[in-house]
C-alpha cells in the first residue's frame, strides 16, 4: 500500500486556520453557502464561509484530516466518534465568538448554519447504520485531484467499510457510484440538489482497480463534495 498512501493526519491546532482557508477556497461558490448567507458583500460573504469552517473545525476537531501541504481536507466521522456539531462546542472559545461578531457573522447566520446542519442531520439519522462512518466533506485545492485523494484516504481508513455521504453535483454522483456507493435519496435544501449516498459493507471492493479506472478518466482538479 505504500505506493499510494497519501499520509493523512488529523488537523492540528496550528493547521486549523490553513485548513479553513483551503475549505473556503474549495467551497466559496458552493450553492449551499450562497443560499445560507444572502449577502451581496463579497468580503463579508467570504468571511462568513471561512468562519463557518472554523466553527466546524472547532466542533468536529477530532474528525478532520489533512495532508502535509494542507491542500486536501477531509471530515470523516467514525462510528466511535461522539463529537456532534454544536454551538455549545464553541462556549470554551469566547475569543472565537467575538471574532465571528467582528466579521459580522450575525445571529441570523448562526441560525442559517443550524438550519443546514439540522437538514443534513435528519437524513444522516435516516440512512446512517450503526457501524457506518460518515464522510461529512472532502475538498482539494490547487493541483490535487479529488478522485485520487478520496481513494487514497480510504485506503488508509477502513478499506471496504460502509460509509455515508451527501453530495450535490452529477459529476460527484458518478464518481461515488464508481466507488460502489448507491443513491439512498435525492432531495433539496433551499433549492439546492442534495443527494444522500451510502456504500454498503464490501470487503471485496477493489479500491486499487477502481482508482486506476478513475485516474484514466479524471481530467478535473480542485473539485469538492
Amino acid at each position: 500500500m505504500s505506493d499510494i498512501v497519501y499520509a493523512f493526519h488529523k488537523v492540528t491546532k496550528d493547521e486549523t486556520n490553513r485548513a479553513a482557508e483551503a475549505l473556503t477556497e474549495a467551497f466559496i461558490d458552493y450553492p449551499q453557502f450562497v443560499g445560507m448567507y444572502r449577502t451581496k458583500n463579497k468580503k463579508r460573504y467570504r468571511s462568513q464561509v471561512y468562519h463557518t469552517f472554523l466553527f466546524w473545525l472547532y466542533t468536529l476537531k477530532d474528525s478532520f484530516y489533512t495532508n502535509d501541504d494542507v491542500n486536501c481536507v477531509v471530515c470523516f466521522e467514525k462510528p466511535t466518534d461522539k463529537n456532534p456539531p454544536s454551538i455549545v462546542g464553541l462556549l470554551p472559545h469566547p475569543l472565537f465568538l467575538l471574532r465571528c461578531l467582528f466579521y459580522q457573522f450575525s445571529i441570523r447566520d448562526f441560525i442559517a448554519m443550524a438550519d443546514y446542519l439540522s437538514f443534513t442531520d435528519k437524513y444522516a439519522k435516516k440512512y446512517l447504520q450503526p457501524n457506518d462512518s460518515y464522510l461529512h466533506l472532502i475538498c482539494t485545492v490547487g493541483k490535487a485531484r479529488k478522485s485520487r485523494i478520496i481513494f487514497r484516504f480510504f485506503l488508509e481508513h477502513d478499506e471496504g467499510a460502509p460509509f455515508l455521504l451527501e453530495t450535490h453535483t452529477d459529476d460527484n454522483i458518478r464518481l461515488y457510484q464508481r466507488m460502489g456507493l448507491d443513491i439512498c435519496e435525492t432531495t433539496s435544501w433551499r433549492g439546492v440538489k442534495h443527494c444522500i449516498m451510502r456504500r454498503p459493507n464490501d470487503a471485496d471492493f477493489d479500491y486499487r482497480e477502481a482508482l486506476n479506472q478513475i485516474n484514466k478518466m479524471d481530467k478535473n482538479s480542485g473539485l469538492s463534495m
